[in-house]
């Protein structure tokens, strides 16, 4: 079975080229994750690039992408044997041209 997704670090490391109907991209590119502060519920700093099709774009033969530059703050906590996230903060959504 043909996949029509096209993961967004593909995309990106192709070019950003044009992508046709039926093909989508989705997905994150240049993850960087930090630890912010270290502690018993420690912080973490994650910053990415985000890039989805606008399927609302209008065009019919070839597709909008729409890409932003995400910062968010991690917050973290211990339950059990494992760390979970219980709270994610947007610092920053820049839109990529």
């Amino acid at each position: 079975m043909k996949s029509y997704f096209i993961p967004a670090d593909q995309w990106v490391k192709e070019g950003k080229k044009t992508v046709a109907v039926p093909y989508v991209v989705f997905g994150i590119n240049n993850l960087s994750i930090k630890q912010e502060k270290s502690d018993i519920d420690p912080i973490f700093l994650a910053t990415y690039e985000k890039y989805r099709t606008n399927y609302e774009s209008g065009d019919t033969e070839n597709r909008e992408i729409n890409g932003a530059l995400i910062k968010e703050k991690l917050y973290l906590n211990e339950q059990g044997k494992y760390w979970v996230i219980y709270k994610i903060e947007r610092l920053q959504e820049t839109k990529i041209q």
